[in-house]
């Protein structure tokens, strides 16, 4: 008798441990998913599945359209991929751009989302084009909820009533219908987008600079070289000398300068290099583009070159090839529900439909002949909000990649694999969840539901391994008096605090700096007003001597035609209203202006000279 009652009793217990540990896991609350202790598969019982009808599709093959394909379908969605080429290589392949490099936060913690973790991962240290496309054939050929259709060309888009609902290709020759749900587009340029006539922006086209675009990269492949060597090169007691050596290097062509050099082991003793840029190269423009890279091929050979006369490692070097393609980042803006600003950025803002977390340098360039990268400033942490992943004036459509909604500045700290791919998977994720509480995506964001869908989704997210913290960290400027007018000249990339954030506000201003400043910012705020004689009033003002109050008074009344004796010229600004009174008397007594009164001054009187606004944002 006690034997029995001792064995119901474990017959209990063991009862409860599996109620407690795989029954209630799968109970589904009012409101919550329907979700397996591994989270794979968290939308397979709760989505309809239409006959002939994808629920996702994914159009292009790019990492980041890879990561949004198997999010979906490990989410438990029927999901087509839709690559152009025969195979997954896409532009990795064809630019030879394998960093795969884990992007880290100011705490050395990973930022990236699981799905590259684990491509990266798997791809390890040593990566070739072909174990790249061995690696995302894997991949993809593991999910049954995932087909692929190979050498699609895109022809047209059904939309009805504003909304997406099919694509047509051209596959084999053969032009076929496929309709689904939703789709992300994660091609390059956006070729989708551009059919559904989503509005767009081409590269600093925002900052009124048009045909102006970031430098592109050119990278490149050595044979007959011993990794451990280069490794041993890249030392942290070597490192400086490195540095000192890649300095020598002349360019044979003026367009192309030598920016941050790296080194990829490809394995087999071939080695990528990294690092020469070409700029002026208008990339909207095929022709422009084949003939920049006829001198990138002549640039890459002279390098490597140089680096086989230079550096030890290289010394029984030969060059193998040039990549097929240029690695270009920065073409068109397409522009989403949100817009991500410079100055949200730049004060680490922590957004409520937050889906990927970045802490990257926001650089810029300066124009003419020196092209010099400055930058901007270095956020500790901010967030890309899921409103700049979802396009304008169309429904059922994700965009994911370079070309999503950012500023064409912000755009320059979001580059690189880790947060293009971090970003595919969320949006990946987004779309099966929308799905799933049956909105589409612009209704998703709509301000009575928001909060509410975003508080969900990013709870999901975490738990499909996305590093999603909650933080308020303050940039360290914002208490400054100027910090208003620092913030309207961010709006137009004209001033620069450097990774460590620093204005230097209290620096000793030139009069070329107040000048410069004046010149480039009615440049970029209104185009319009900016003239020849505007620059040549201002041109004899380009001078490294200190900025007295009567010299930056000068400076303002010959920006706005007149002329004046320095001695009179400080009364007669603030007559015309140029100095307002609030100016005047944080400039009382001053002998040197400080680079916070050239901020204030040179923010103040454009907008004056312009009769524009700056930016909100």
């Amino acid at each position: 008798m006690k034997d029995k009652i001792v064995r119901i009793g474990i017959f209990l217990v063991c009862l409860l441990f599996i109620y407690q540990f795989a029954v209630k896991p799968l109970i589904k609350k009012d409101g919550d998913i329907k979700e397996a202790s591994s989270d794979l598969g968290w939308a397979k019982n709760d989505i309809i599945k239409e006959k002939d009808k994808y629920d996702v599709i994914v159009y292009g093959e790019e990492p980041e359209g890879l990561a949004a394909s198997l999010a979906a379908a490990r989410s438990g969605a029927k999901t087509l991929l839709v690559a152009s080429g025969s195979d997954l290589g896409g532009l990795p392949c064809s630019s030879l751009d394998f960093n795969f490099e884990i992007l880290k936060g100011v705490n050395n913690e990973a930022l990236g989302g699981k799905i590259f973790k684990e491509i990266a991962s798997q791809l390890g240290t040593t990566i070739s084009s072909q174990k790249y496309k061995s690696v995302m054939k894997s991949l993809v050929e593991e999910e049954k909820d995932l087909q692929v259709v190979y050498g699609g060309v895109l022809v047209s888009a059904t939309i009805d009533n504003e909304s997406l609902y099919g694509i047509n290709l051209v596959v084999d020759k053969k032009e076929t219908s496929y309709y689904a749900k939703r789709f992300i587009d994660a091609s390059k340029n956006g070729d989708l987008l551009f059919k559904c006539n989503v509005p767009f922006t081409k590269g600093a086209d925002d900052l009124n600079l048009k045909n102006i675009y970031r430098p592109v990269g050119i990278n490149f492949e050595v044979a007959n070289v011993k990794w451990t060597d280069v490794e041993e090169l890249l030392g942290q007691n070597k490192i400086a000398r490195l540095k000192d050596v890649l300095s020598q290097y002349q360019p044979i062509h003026p367009e192309f300068k030598l920016g941050k050099v790296g080194f990829f082991d490809e394995g087999d003793q071939k080695v990528i290099v990294q690092g020469i840029e070409a700029f002026d190269i208008d990339v909207s423009d095929h022709k422009a583009v084949e003939k920049a890279y006829v001198k990138a091929v002549e640039e890459t050979k002279n390098f490597a070159g140089f680096l086989k006369d230079r550096l030890i490692p290289f010394q029984n070097s030969v060059y193998e090839s040039t990549a097929d393609k240029f690695i270009i980042n920065d073409y068109r803006h397409f522009k989403g529900e949100h817009v991500l600003s410079i100055n949200e950025a730049l004060e680490n803002t922590d957004f409520i439909d937050k889906i990927a977390v970045v802490s990257n340098s926001i650089v810029a360039y300066s124009q003419g002949d020196s092209k010099e990268k400055y930058v901007i400033g270095k956020p500790a942490l901010f967030s890309i909000p899921l409103g700049c992943t979802i396009p304008k004036d169309i429904d059922n459509l994700y965009m994911v990649g370079d070309k999503i909604s950012y500023s064409s500045l912000v755009s320059s700290g979001t580059t690189g694999y880790s947060t293009s791919m971090t970003v595919g998977e969320s949006a990946g994720v987004a779309a099966v969840y929308s799905i799933v509480k049956n909105q589409r995506p612009r209704e998703f964001l709509n301000k009575g539901s928001k909060v509410e869908n975003m508080n969900e989704l990013n709870k999901l997210l975490i738990k499909l391994g996305a590093y999603l913290p909650n933080f308020k960290i303050k940039n360290p400027n914002v208490d400054s008096w100027v910090y208003p007018s620092i913030r309207q000249l961010n709006t137009l990339g004209i001033i620069s605090s450097g990774n460590n954030n620093d204005y230097k506000l209290d620096k000793e201003a030139t009069q070329k700096e107040f000048a410069a400043l004046l010149l480039n910012g009615v440049a970029r705020l209104a185009p319009e007003k900016y003239s020849l004689e505007l620059d040549e009033r201002l041109r004899p003002y380009f001078t490294d001597k200190g900025l007295t109050l009567d010299k930056a008074a000068e400076i303002l009344l010959a920006m706005n035609g007149q002329s004046s004796h320095t001695l009179e010229a400080y009364i007669k600004a603030c007559t015309k209203g140029l100095i307002n009174d609030a100016m005047a008397l944080r400039l009382r007594d001053k002998k040197i202006l400080t680079l916070n009164h050239v901020y204030e001054l040179s923010a103040y009187n454009i907008s004056l000279y312009t009769g524009k606004d700056f930016p909100q944002k």
